[in-house]
């Protein structure tokens, strides 16, 4: 399965009633490698951050049919959990687990007849990742292998959606193109829609179309 975006009159407001991101109208096909790009601070991780649920929002999110904007907080935690893989600019790994007990970490959450294929699919996507020791605690691994394990345990649920945020910022040119590739790779195989905010020119010559925030509001979608 894989889902499409569609937001209407979204609106993120900060303290103070400032406006923090506005998006009028955004559509995502299903399968569409999407980057978002801008200044810091421009709000980017703020309409990420949106469209996932995690913070509050006005206005219309949908994710295929389903009105993700007007799910309870439970609800959007389940489908969040159900359809989405996040990676994080920073990994945000346990350093005392091994790199599959943190790929697996999904299995932790999931119902109990799902956990043998997480955890089965985060071995298989670690080993396609070039991590050919699981079983080793991540606190040892280079940013670029942090950032694959990262990934994996982002694709072990097998989500329709991925969404990442600054995916290569923290990695060497080499590390970063090897991230870009597998990421690319992964969503493209399995007609994932990604979602990614970058600086990165790499990356975003690789997505389909990209988009730019200027302070909070989304200028023209042009191609990559």
């Amino acid at each position: 399965m894989t889902l499409g975006l569609t937001l209407t009159d979204l609106c993120v407001n900060g303290s103070g009633g400032r406006v923090l991101v506005q998006a009028a109208d955004l559509k995502v096909p299903p399968g569409t490698l999407l980057g978002i790009t801008g200044a810091s601070g421009a709000g980017k991780t703020t309409l990420l951050h949106a469209i996932a649920g995690i913070v509050p929002s006005e206005g219309s999110i949908r994710w295929g049919e389903t009105n993700f904007s007007k799910l309870s907080d439970h609800a959007r935690t389940a489908f969040r959990a159900r359809n989405m893989g996040m990676v994080f600019q920073d990994f945000l790994l346990f350093d005392d687990l091994s790199a599959h007990d943190n790929a697996r970490l999904a299995a932790m959450f999931a119902p109990r007849a799902e956990r043998a294929e997480i955890t089965v699919r985060a071995k298989q996507h670690l080993s396609e990742l070039g991590l050919t020791d699981p079983e080793r605690h991540v606190a040892s691994y280079s940013g670029g292998e942090r950032q694959r394990v990262a990934l994996a345990r982002a694709l072990a649920a097998d989500p329709a959606v991925v969404l990442a945020d600054e995916p290569t910022a923290a990695l060497d040119r080499r590390a970063a193109d090897r991230v870009i590739h597998d990421l690319v790779a992964a969503c493209r195989e399995r007609g994932r829609t990604l979602i990614a905010i970058s600086h990165d020119t790499h990356l975003l010559d690789a997505m389909d179309r990209v988009v730019h925030v200027t302070d909070g509001h989304l200028a023209a979608q042009v191609p990559a």
